[in-house]
């Protein structure tokens, strides 16, 4: 069987794109993990550091505010966050598709 050139282009291309969506995939999937109050302080405080100059001051703070609203819900009382798992990393994924979307400063109004 013979395949010309631009057929084998374009099946190399489709492949190329379906590997891309799956890698994009399995970066919105939460992972089940355990960590401790003080692992998961650390963490963010890691990632709060290694950001800066790349996340500015409002930034800072709307990924605070999302923190301590998700922190929230875990704290309340007959709420487990992991019977929720699925409807949150939905979100989480339709989320980045949006702003993966949007050009530069073509965001919500503020």
């Amino acid at each position: 069987m013979k395949i010309k050139k631009h057929k084998l282009m374009q099946i190399i291309i489709e492949e190329m794109n379906k590997i891309a969506l799956e890698n994009e995939d399995q970066q919105a999937k939460l992972k089940a993990t355990v960590r401790t109050a003080g692992q998961t302080g650390q963490a963010v405080k890691d990632k709060t550091i290694s950001g800066a100059g790349v996340i500015d001051g409002v930034e800072r703070s709307m990924i605070e505010q999302i923190y301590n609203f998700f922190n929230d819900i875990a704290g309340k009382e007959n709420i487990n966050l992991q019977t929720h798992r699925m409807t949150i990393q939905t979100s989480l994924e339709k989320l980045r598709k949006l702003i993966d979307q949007k050009p530069q400063g073509q965001g919500e109004p503020q």
